[in-house]
């Protein structure tokens, strides 16, 4: 097999490993909702399923002959599915590490401390302000930045994870904010409060807690995050759909924001992100477009969100399920 930059497939029959398939995709490796990932080889990673497609008796029917393997976004999940795809024999004895990067990339839960620095480090390679490729990054499309990292990834991977002490310059940073905010949580002075009937987890803290420290604490996948008057809701990406356990439907916000907004005294706009964004968000911005507080009471606005949660529940007018059409 062999890696070709999306944008350069030119309609040729192709495996699409994390992103959205195309008419030409023979094979989607994809936990991308709606992709038409085999139901025998879905994950809840693209590593994940890259793995299950791995470990497949009967693997090559799947794939229909196609040779080439592509992917139109990039992450760590994706780096790490890609790689793995293209390179069987060697991933699968670093498979729980793999996965675990990936994992920690896609829905900040970690096992072993090494996969989140890998994560951690990925990220900024991917950042064309700060990272150490921004000359190779710099001046290309988007589609060009993302072939671009996947040819980066595909050698460096391995490095990142049997050097990673060589990138600390690139990881430090993340790392330290994901242990004073487990700090924070450990002192009582951060804390999680959980409305298990809705599927929210709310967290109050006078500074922003790192989701790796935040995740890991709560299953929740609705997330009230309250720091300093701001009020920001969030849908965690595995509410976008994953295999190892049923999710809760989302349910749309749109109508909360203008409800939001018609009671809001402060200047600014309630927004919400779409239901069906990998991780959208639902929140209140400043006339300076930056999130800001908002007039609303704190004890106002949880009776707002956890009655509109309650009472759309079992509408399926206002509720999207990753699982259908998958």
């Amino acid at each position: 097999m062999e890696f070709v930059p999306y944008y350069l497939l030119k309609d040729r029959p192709h495996i699409l490993v994390e992103g959205a398939r195309d008419d030409h995709t023979v094979l989607s490796l994809s936990h991308w909702p709606k992709t038409g990932t085999p139901a025998p080889l879905r994950g809840d990673t693209s590593a994940e399923i890259v793995f299950n497609y791995l470990a497949a008796p009967d693997r090559a029917r799947y794939a229909g002959g196609a040779q080439i393997v592509s992917s139109n976004t990039f992450s760590q999940d994706g780096a790490v599915a890609v790689w793995s795809l293209l390179n069987p024999d060697r991933a699968m004895k670093m498979r729980d590490l793999l996965l675990d990067v990936a994992t920690a990339g896609d829905f900040s839960r970690y096992r072993d401390p090494l996969a989140l620095k890998a994560a951690f480090t990925i990220a900024v390679f991917a950042d064309p302000e700060v990272s150490p490729y921004r000359r190779e990054l710099s001046g290309r499309s988007a589609e060009g930045v993302t072939a671009m990292l996947y040819k980066l990834l595909m050698f460096g991977l391995p490095d990142i994870l049997t050097h990673i002490d060589d990138y600390r310059d690139l990881y430090e940073e993340e790392i330290e904010h994901v242990r004073e905010s487990e700090a924070l949580l450990k002192s009582g002075a951060a804390r999680i409060q959980e409305f298990p009937e809705v599927d929210l987890v709310l967290v109050e803290s006078p500074e922003p807690l790192h989701p790796a420290a935040v995740c890991p604490a709560t299953d929740r996948l609705r997330v009230l995050t309250i720091h300093r008057g701001m009020y920001w809701l969030k849908y965690r990406p595995e509410s976008w759909g994953i295999a190892s356990r049923p999710v809760a439907p989302r349910i749309d916000l749109d109508p909360l924001a203008t409800r939001l907004q018609v009671m809001e005294t402060a200047p600014g706009t309630w927004t919400f992100d779409g239901v069906d964004a990998p991780a959208p968000n639902l929140g209140f911005i400043g006339e300076e477009g930056q999130p800001a507080p908002s007039g609303l009471s704190k004890d106002h606005f949880i009776e707002e969100l956890v009655d509109y949660l309650k009472a759309h529940a079992d509408d399926p007018t206002m509720r999207w399920n990753p699982y259908s059409e998958m």
